[in-house]
């Protein structure tokens, strides 16, 4: 059975580490004039951190997935620390997922308590902090999500601009960071910049990997083997459902234990029904006319759709803060999921990723 678009797409996002980027030379920056990578900078306010001597928006060109001449922004954290005679040494930090929209981006929100703890460890150790918010967050175009080519570029641009306006105040040496979906870019960062003398390697925190395998193995009962490995006539998601209604029913547990576990399973798998949804907007960077709802059930495909917003400039990111967060994708799939199973006869698989056109 052919793959739908969104399936191929998050699997050759990953394959792509061991293809495109295999050619580490100047095409990898076709569009891009290297001598003018750095555009301007402003000064960040929204947020602190404490070991942070200055933090910048930094604004730079890079070539998109187009092949074409876009603008990307990063934040610059310089630190307090003396400044080596030699320069400072940089590590670039690649956030997780966050959503498609420019509202999403790092540097138009308060800076991630994750990141700032790491940050804050940085900066009290003299490293400067690059952390780019990746093609099309924060400026024009869409944020092709999970597209490593994309994401490792957005890196190296950032550093080239940086190292070209900070000149000796740097030393040249850097490494990469990155957590999720910033692991997945902090392994494409390392095969982009293998020729790169002053790359000195590269930390993933569970690098965004197979998404497309994670959600057949929950919805596709093919995947769901018993202990003799053999398909159970049940998906994971449903037999996890089933399980709780079953001691509901029998009052092994109370119907408030119930619900709470149903609301775990829903919010598990809410959080993946948006991250679907984010690399299907992510597709129609390249691919404009791509229908990101053609994988959802009609109900999850308009929540799915907000993803990318009328524009793609304007999706709804992941999640929000109280008190917006009823407003954040992985919420909004939730509350669907947990309406649609108000009815007692209604399956959770049945809702959210329609397997016969996912596959």
């Amino acid at each position: 059975m052919k793959r739908s678009k969104i399936a191929l797409a998050i699997t050759l996002s990953i394959s792509a580490l061991f293809l495109t980027a295999c050619n580490d030379d100047d095409d990898d920056y076709t569009g891009i004039d290297t001598n003018k990578a750095y555009v301007s900078e402003s000064n960040y306010a929204i947020d602190k951190v404490d070991n942070a001597s200055s933090i910048k928006v930094m604004t730079y060109n890079m070539a998109n997935v187009q092949g074409k001449t876009a603008t990307a922004t990063a934040m610059v954290l310089f630190p307090k620390a003396t400044q080596p005679k030699d320069g400072y040494r940089v590590v670039v930090w690649e956030h997780g997922t966050v959503g498609v929209g420019d509202g999403c981006a790092p540097s138009k929100n308060a800076i991630n308590p994750r990141f700032k703890i790491l940050a804050e460890s940085l900066l009290a150790a003299g490293y400067v902090i690059v952390a780019p918010d990746y093609e099309g967050l924060g400026t024009p175009g869409v944020h092709p999500y999970l597209n490593l080519s994309s994401e490792a570029k957005s890196a190296l641009a950032a550093v080239k601009a940086v190292k070209e306006h900070y000149g000796a105040q740097l030393k040249g040496d850097w490494m990469s960071i990155g957590q999720s979906q910033g692991g997945h870019a902090s392994l494409g960062t390392a095969e982009f910049a293998n020729t790169d003398a002053s790359y000195k390697g590269a930390v993933a925190g569970a690098p965004a990997s197979s998404l497309g395998t994670i959600i057949q193995i929950y919805i596709d009962p093919q995947f769901n083997l018993d202990s003799n490995g053999k398909p159970k006539e049940v998906n994971k998601l449903d037999e996890n459902l089933l399980q709780v209604r079953y001691a509901v029913a029998n009052k092994l547990i109370t119907e408030a234990e119930g619900q709470a576990m149903i609301d775990q399973i829903a919010d598990g798998y809410a959080e993946l029904l948006a991250y679907a949804a984010l690399a299907s907007a992510g597709i129609k960077a390249q691919q404009p006319d791509y229908d990101l709802k053609a994988i959802f059930t009609s109900g999850a495909g308009d929540i799915a759709e907000l993803a990318y917003g009328r524009t793609g400039d304007d999706g709804a990111c992941l999640s929000y803060p109280t008190p917006d967060n009823a407003n954040g994708l992985q919420a909004k799939f939730k509350a669907g999921i947990l309406a649609y199973l108000a009815d007692p006869t209604h399956q959770i698989a049945q809702y959210g990723i329609d397997l016969s056109k996912f596959k």
